[in-house]
């Protein structure tokens, strides 16, 4: 460990995001206090939701930004209400730019809804003050082979402020690890 001193900053928080990632859902209800994304991805609409209404809602920008750029597609949620209380349900909508119309996400294929989780957690990793070790199964899950790129990006931009971001893919080059570690 002295070889590599960053790895004494590794938090006592440590998240984990499994290969195998929850099925999105046509409409999602209110969950409670949760303050990240949990093992599977479920709660990244929440996380979501909840930025999008607050006043500070710069992770469901930076997020919806990412969508934009990397992947041509749009991101919405669509609470229909001002408030958020443990009444509210919400949609999670996607665009592409070749669509004139929203669809909810179970419409769309698997790809977004197994990155969402990963580019949600990724993001949120910039508003956070200390950093978290966070390991991440096959990011590149269920994803087109060119948005591959575009998801190691993120996770470089992300391990320059956070120290370490693990994750286990066969499709991401082995010298790329090191960068998402920090070292």
């Amino acid at each position: 460990m002295s070889e590599y001193p960053i790895l004494h900053q590794i938090p006592m928080g440590i998240r984990w995001l499994r290969g195998i990632r929850a099925m999105p859902d046509r409409r999602y209800k209110y969950h409670g206090n949760v303050s990240d994304i949990g093992n599977d991805g479920k709660y990244a609409p929440l996380l979501l939701a909840r930025s999008k209404i607050s006043s500070d809602d710069s992770l469901f920008d930076s997020t919806k930004d990412w969508f934009r750029k990397q992947l041509s597609t749009d991101i919405d949620i669509n609470t229909g209400e001002d408030s958020f209380s443990r009444e509210s349900s919400y949609r999670v909508m996607i665009k592409h730019s070749s669509q004139l119309s929203y669809s909810n996400i179970v419409d769309t294929g698997d790809g977004i809804s197994q990155v969402l989780p990963i580019v949600v957690a990724m993001k949120s990793l910039l508003f956070e003050s200390n950093p978290i070790l966070y390991i991440i199964e096959q990011p590149e899950l269920h994803l087109h082979p060119q948005a591959h790129a575009a998801v190691a990006e993120l996770m470089i931009d992300v391990a320059e402020k956070n120290p370490i971001v693990i994750c286990w893919s066969k499709h991401i080059p082995k010298p790329l690890y090191c960068e998402f570690a920090g070292l």
